[in-house]
This record gives C-alpha cells, sequence and structure tokens, in this order.
C-alpha cells in the first residue's frame, strides 16, 4: 500500500530518463510539497499525475542517460573495489590476530645453505634456473617461504645456521605424523606444504610442525629419527602429543608429569582474562595504554558566530570519513566543550543504536558529546585498534546495555582490553594494509567529487542548459555543450 505503479508511453519516454529526472532536487522538493498537504505526508498517483517533466527526444534522453549512467557506474566500481579491500584488510586481520596464523619469518630472512639458482619454487622439483643468480634465488625462495611459513605451523623454531641438522615431527591434517630432518626447518617445512617434499605429505597435508630438535652434526640427527621411527618412538610420540591436547603445550598446572616433551612450534597459552589461547610471550593491555581518549562538544546551536562561515569540520559519525558538510567556527570551539582531534582518529558511537560503532577521520575534526575519540599513541596502531574493536562489537554492545538509553563511557571505553602483539609484527601489518586505506580513502574522495558533478550535471541536462554531443569523428566518445547566454559554473 506503500507504493504504486508509473506506467509511461515507451515510444515516447525512456524509464531510466524518468528516473534521472524525479531524482533532482527540483522535482523531489516538489513531490515533497505535494505529499505535505495532509499531516500525514501522502503522495497518491493522482498528484503524481500532475507533475510536469522536461521532454526530450528519444536520441536526447538516451544521450542523458548514457551520461548520468557514467558517472554513477564509476562510482559503483569504486564502491566495489573499496568493500574488496576493507575485507581484505579484515581477512589479514582475521588471520594474524584472530586465528595468529601470520608470518614469522624476518623478512627478507635468507638461508644460508642455497646454491646458486637451487630451487626455485616455479619449477618442477629438481629443476635448476639458470638466469637467478645465489642472492636473487635467496630472495624468491625466502619469499616464497615467508608465505608459507606462519606462527601456527612454525612459530618459534630456530633459523637455519648453516651448522646444526634438525630432526622434526609434522602433524598432517588427517591426524599422521611425518618424520624427517633437515638443515633448514622453515625450506623443508614449506617444501613438504607445497608437495615437493615427500611421496607421504604429497597425499598428508602439512598442518604443523609439533616437534624438533637440534644437533650439531647430521649423523646423530639421522640415529635419532631412526629412534623415532620405531615403535617406541611412535608411542613416544603420541603420549606427549596426547599430553599436549589435554594440557596445551605450557601445562597451566605447572605440575612436570602434566608438562609435554614436545619442542612445539607456534606456542600458545591459555589467557584466563580472555578465556582463550593466545601466542606465548603475548600480553594483554588496557586501550588507553595505547591510546589517548577524548570527546567533543556541541556548540548551542542558537548562537549565529558558533556556525557562521565556520571552516572547522564537525562530524558525528560514518565508516571512512574523508570529508563533513558541518563546520563549526573558533568561536564554537573555544566557547564550548567541543575539541579539535587529530588526522588519523578513531572514533567510537557512544550512545543509542550505534553505541559501539567506529568510524576512521582522514582530516582533523570536532565531533560532538556522543563520540569518543580514540588516538593510537604509535601509527602501527592505527588500524590494527580500528579492526580489533569492529571485532568486539557484540562485547560492546554488551557493555553498553542495562540503562534506558544504551550508552558506552570514555571509563568503561579505556577499560578494554587488547592483545598487544610485538611491534615488529604490527609494523609488518600496518605496511600491508596501510596502501589499502589509503586507496580506498582515494576512491572515496573520488566518488565524492563524482556524486557532486552528477548532481550538477542532472538538472542542467535535464533543463536543457547542457546537452550532449558526439565528438569530431571520434567513436564512443562524447561532449558537454552548454547553451544559453548564462552559464552556471560547476563547483566542486
Amino acid at each position: 500500500n506503500n507504493f504504486f505503479k508509473v506506467n509511461f508511453k515507451k515510444d515516447k519516454l525512456i524509464g531510466k530518463y524518468l528516473y534521472y529526472c524525479l531524482l533532482t532536487n527540483e522535482k523531489q522538493k516538489e513531490i515533497k510539497k505535494r505529499a505535505g498537504v495532509t499531516v500525514i505526508p501522502d503522495l497518491n498517483h493522482f498528484m503524481f499525475l500532475d507533475i510536469k517533466i522536461p521532454y526530450a527526444s528519444l536520441q536526447e534522453q538516451s544521450k542523458i542517460i548514457k551520461v548520468l549512467d557514467s558517472i554513477n557506474t564509476k562510482i559503483e566500481i569504486n564502491n566495489k573495489i573499496n568493500q574488496q579491500l576493507e575485507a581484505l584488510a579484515k581477512t589479514i586481520y582475521d588471520y594474524w590476530f584472530v586465528q595468529f596464523d601470520f608470518p614469522c619469518l624476518p623478512p627478507g630472512q635468507v638461508n644460508p645453505n642455497l646454491e646458486p639458482g637451487q630451487v626455485n619454487p616455479n619449477l618442477e622439483p629438481g629443476q635448476i634456473n639458470p638466469n637467478l643468480k645465489q642472492g636473487q634465488a635467496n630472495k624468491e625462495l625466502s619469499n616464497k617461504i615467508n608465505a608459507v611459513c606462519t606462527y601456527r605451523q612454525t612459530g618459534g623454531l630456530p633459523f637455519a645456521n648453516g651448522k646444526d641438522w634438525y630432526v622434526y615431527i609434522i602433524l598432517c591434517e588427517d591426524g599422521s605424523f611425518y618424520k624427517g630432518i633437515t638443515n633448514d626447518l622453515y625450506r623443508r617445512y614449506y617444501e613438504h606444504k607445497t608437495g615437493i617434499g615427500a611421496e607421504w605429505t604429497k597425499t598428508h597435508k602439512p598442518k604443523r610442525i609439533i616437534h624438533h630438535e637440534v644437533f650439531n652434526n647430521k649423523k646423530d640427527a639421522v640415529k635419532r629419527e631412526a629412534e623415532l621411527k620405531t615403535g617406541y618412538g611412535r608411542t613416544w610420540i603420541k603420549r606427549e602429543y596426547d599430553k599436549y591436547l589435554k594440557y596445551g603445550s605450557v601445562a597451566e598446572s605447572g605440575l612436570p608429569a602434566h608438562q609435554t616433551r614436545l619442542m612445539m612450534a607456534g606456542k600458545m597459552i591459555y589467557n584466563k582474562e580472555l578465556k582463550r589461547e593466545i601466542p606465548l610471550g603475548w600480553e594483554l593491555k588496557k586501550l588507553n595504554e595505547l591510546a589517548d581518549t577524548g570527546s567533543g562538544g556541541t556548540p548551542k546551536s542558537t548562537i549565529k558566530k558558533y556556525y557562521d562561515g565556520g571552516n572547522i569540520p564537525w562530524i558525528n559519525s560514518g565508516e571512512f570519513i574523508t570529508s563533513t558538510s558541518n563546520f563549526i567556527t573558533e568561536h564554537g570551539i573555544k566557547d564550548s566543550s567541543a575539541k579539535l582531534f587529530p588526522k588519523d582518529t578513531l572514533l567510537m558511537a557512544m550512545y543509542g543504536a550505534t553505541a559501539g560503532k567506529i568510524s576512521f577521520v582522514d582530516f582533523e575534526t570536532s565531533t560532538n558529546q556522543a563520540i569518543c575519540a580514540i588516538i593510537p599513541r604509535n601509527e602501527e596502531y592505527i588500524f590494527y585498534l580500528k579492526f580489533n574493536l569492529e571485532m568486539i562489537y557484540d562485547y560492546l554492545i554488551n557493555l553498553s546495555s542495562g540503562s534506558a538509553r544504551d550508552n558506552l563511557s570514555q571509563t568503561k571505553i579505556k577499560e578494554i582490553l587488547i592483545i598487544n602483539p610485538p611491534i615488529s609484527l604490527l609494523e609488518r601489518y600496518h605496511s600491508k594494509v596501510k596502501p589499502m586505506i589509503d586507496l580506498i580513502l582515494k576512491n572515496q574522495k573520488e566518488n565524492q567529487q563524482l556524486a557532486a558533478l552528477r548532481d550538477w550535471l542532472l538538472p542542467m541536462l535535464m533543463n536543457g542548459q547542457v546537452r550532449v554531443a558526439h565528438s569530431n569523428g571520434k567513436r564512443n566518445k562524447t561532449q558537454l555543450d552548454t547553451v544559453g547566454e548564462e552559464r552556471e559554473a560547476y563547483k566542486k
């Protein structure tokens, strides 16, 4: 009952042209005015049929549609790119800081055991790429190894030093174990993981290294490998792995009988406050240990000098905020509780239905009192904290409930517990994600300009002040010509 269908003469009108006509500010105001003649605004089809629209030939209508569609298409493409980029940044966050499957090798880690041209992962096993020099081979393979060897699979294992040998046990996804020796645990695990290691791991996919032992010569390593492959060795592996499943890699009880003797990769420890495991050595910190917080204010709307001619942005909420239409003056800042917050500040809504929602602001701005500004003390924490706080949104909702009006307070926000990874890992995450966020912001600003251009063009095209003409002799290209003596300038 809240809609009615509009039928039109298709030999005189194109549906999308009619849509664009009705989308102009002029027609939107007219429609709202017609609907507002009763206590409850109501537009019926009789009122609608009296509305006059600018008429053009079908050919001209098609040209107008093409121009406006091209702008809208570009905006939609940018929006889809932004959605994919943000989803990718969140996925990386989830892998690294929720599943703890983050790269655990230092960037550019070079294997001293590689000979010139040895093991190019793009070639078949045993093939050598003669075009690769030693440094190139090392770097190419190292990058491949870094991508495969994550903390949960290989974290904490010793790096190859060109001297030591290692016995290792791999847990496969089907629950079986593979035993072997190597002089480079990371390279060898990479080979098993990519199907160029051993026949067993080609059909039994490796999950992680659950044990390793270090020897200063190959002979002793071979001897220990043989022991682990005996019936006694298999029993020992199962017993120690069962201990790990029951008590963890670090037994909470501290009892020697409960402590597994497996030298696990990717050791985890149970955190009582979070009620989950986190990587060994990581710690919890309160938000106010990592960031400063503050809230804004609203200058009195009845005092004109607080708003008229203002050039200080004043915002309330959003996702990635790159602009605002609200501004206040220096007087508004000085005479109220409003404050200026720096670029790259995180904003958390504290009141009402949006409580707990997080925004990122790309410029210096002030806010109202319903927002808590979160200013990370180190650049590397900006996007980590943004996605961290988004991931605990349900927790924030529960934290804000319990009153007549759901709300958060700065006190509650400051006390939020944050897993604090090593700064080196945060630096890697920031360097990987920042280009994605920069592109999101660039696309968003471009969309704002495109929307402004579209909104300026829309009435001009409909009223005939701007016409579409094909360029001279150039296919699939259009140009806009202005007509009439007075021309309105487009302003961004």
